[in-house]
């Protein structure tokens, strides 16, 4: 499907693919601090609260992602759309083409996701902030 989408989408310049075969999350992270990467798509069937999509806004990247499990928790208007679990393959592509022109493709929204990941998920301001509640208890 990845080549056909490719082609259909009329981006072929413009997506790189890069098989990385199993890394290790120092080596993902790496990856995400030095190499420019527009958009994180996740199509899963099933999710809980992927902490992929959790590193990857953390460097500011959109998501793209199917709506299961956990991911709307990710995946806002702040940080980047969510498809339905059984899409059509050519809603994939539309979405594709519309994030390629939208403002979701820009260094200041990128800069709201990572600040979205901060106010959610950075754990220096959450841990904090659960120890207080504890306390309340």
């Amino acid at each position: 499907m990845y080549l056909k989408c490719k082609e259909e989408i009329k981006l072929k310049n413009n997506i790189e693919f890069i098989a990385t075969g199993d890394l290790t999350n120092e080596e993902v992270l790496k990856m995400y601090a030095t190499i420019p990467i527009n958009l994180f798509v996740s199509v899963s069937e099933t999710e809980g609260l992927p902490v992929s999509m959790m590193e990857a806004i953390s460097f500011g990247i959109p998501i793209f992602s199917s709506n299961v499990g956990g991911c709307q928790e990710i995946v806002t208007h702040e940080t980047g759309m969510l498809i339905e679990k059984d899409f059509e393959k050519y809603k994939f592509i539309e979405m594709l083409s519309k994030f390629k022109s939208s403002n979701m493709n820009s260094e200041q929204f990128r800069e709201g996701v990572m600040n979205f990941w901060k106010k959610k998920f950075d754990n220096s301001i959450n841990f904090g902030t659960f120890l207080k509640c504890n306390k309340l208890n």
